[in-house]
């Protein structure tokens, strides 16, 4: 056992170091610590000085490595009466949270790696459980990021995330100019819009100007209730990506029409027809492709609506963007009942924009 001095690298000031065991074989070190008797115990909650001791109780706590050496702290410490809080507490000693069993530095430590790493490999670094690496990172996001910052926010982009497997998403709203995630709502749901503006005092909402979105009626619903002069904007991404699924649906409709023999070269088509030209790299798609629209004219139809709608967003003048929305909506006489609609929601977005 070494008789090497660690002492100055623990400067917590409401506790001692009474004994310390540092076995490099093992590369771990063992520190006892004991409540400072100088300094009377306070509560954690609300720091009010402790009029009566409780109970005596010991932790082992763990803190920074020192180099490859890793440090445990088995610290004693009392839980107090407090007339405040009206309630029996852990005392308040400077350097760890009560309940916790890793010390505040490791904690900040673990949550500036998980900034970086995944929390797999910060437990795996640390030797510590992931639920546990888990736990602290959660603590210092919600700390930071629990209140929703609104100041300063005109233009809001709003779009959902998938968790996991099956249909699970989490709201996204972002500040468009900047990138800052503003909120992230829990589902996605119709209530979830009403959500973030209820938050918002009515100086904040007169502050808005666009929300960029996809075409969720839900969304387009609350945007009208709660801020009614904001513009609503359609951007390409979801443009295009909610026309696919009029694409889906349209190529279904046909489908069910189709003879034996047309359904085989319908079946398997559904992702060839949402995939822009230039992506379907593999000959035998290319040709499928090809069969498809030169069988079915409506499907034809509606891929070359597709790349002009995509077009659309090429447009700087608004004069020029809302004559080519007209022209495209017009299109949808010589087409499809889907598209139809969705033709109808796109140019309803142009009247009101006007």
């Amino acid at each position: 056992m070494s008789t090497l001095s660690i002492l100055p690298y623990f400067p917590f000031q409401r506790v001692r170091i009474t004994k310390q065991s540092v076995f490099p074989e093992a590369e771990i070190s063992q520190l006892t610590a004991v409540p400072d008797e100088r300094f009377r115990p306070i509560c954690h909650a609300c720091g009010s000085k402790a009029q009566r001791i409780y109970r005596h109780d010991k932790r082992s706590l763990r803190d920074l490595n020192l180099g490859s050496v890793r440090v445990w702290i088995t610290c004693s410490y009392r839980k107090i009466a407090c007339e405040p809080c009206n309630r029996i507490v852990v005392e308040d000693l400077g350097f760890f949270q009560p309940y916790s069993r890793v010390t505040h530095r490791l904690a900040a430590y673990i949550h500036e790696r998980c900034k970086v790493l995944t929390v797999t490999e910060v437990a795996k670094h640390f030797g510590i459980n992931w639920k546990t690496v888990k736990t602290i990172d959660t603590f210092f996001l919600e700390r930071q990021y629990a209140q929703t910052e609104y100041q300063n926010l005109r233009i809001r982009a709003v779009d959902e995330i998938s968790v996991k497997k099956g249909q699970r998403y989490l709201t996204v709203v972002l500040d468009y100019r900047s990138g800052r995630v503003v909120r992230v709502g829990k589902e996605r749901t119709k209530e979830t819009p009403g959500t973030f503006f209820a938050g918002m005092t009515e100086e904040q909402r007169q502050a808005l100007e666009a929300i960029a979105m996809d075409m969720w009626d839900p969304y387009i619903h609350a945007v009208k209730k709660y801020v009614p002069h904001v513009k609503i904007v359609f951007d390409l991404f979801h443009g295009v990506s909610s026309f696919g699924k009029v694409i889906d649906k349209v190529r279904n409709a046909e489908y069910q029409k189709a003879s034996k023999e047309d359904k085989d070269v319908l079946k398997g088509s559904k992702y060839l027809l949402l995939k822009n030209k230039r992506n379907i790299r593999r000959k035998k798609h290319r040709e499928h492709r090809k069969q498809l629209l030169s069988l079915n004219e409506t499907i034809n139809t509606v891929l070359i609506l597709k790349d002009k709608l995509k077009h659309i967003w090429t447009y700087t003048s608004r004069t020029w963007a809302r004559k080519a929305i007209d022209e495209w909506s017009h299109a949808k006489l010589f087409c499809h009942e889907y598209v139809c609609k969705y033709a109808y929601k796109i140019q309803l977005r142009n009247l009101e924009s006007r």
